[in-house]
């Protein structure tokens, strides 16, 4: 809390909107802007690899849990990646499309 209110909203907007940048240059991820309430949070939606379609709550449930390991020993030529854990929230249902 040291750092002053409107640095840390412009740090968070910043973030933010690299990360949309980000989202945007991978065809297979969509961000989902109908969740832009919080400046914190940026929702996304993930294309199935196999069917092109947009990954369901049960789909993204094993990719949440992959996050939170360790699979370098799954992606050796991506070892210092697959290497990498990282939290993120958990995937929800948005709607039956």
């Amino acid at each position: 809390m040291a750092i002053p209110e409107d640095i840390r909203k412009k740090a968070t907007k910043t973030w933010r909107n690299e990360v949309i940048r980000m989202i945007g240059d991978h065809p297979n991820l969509s961000y989902f802007e109908a969740a832009k309430d919080t400046d914190s949070i940026v929702s996304l939606c993930i294309k199935h690899p196999d069917t092109d379609n947009w990954m369901t709550k049960s789909e993204l449930a094993p990719v949440f849990k992959a996050m939170t390991l360790d699979m370098s020993d799954k992606f050796p030529e991506e070892k210092e990646l697959a290497s990498k854990v990282m939290f993120t929230g958990q995937p929800v249902f948005i709607s039956k499309e």
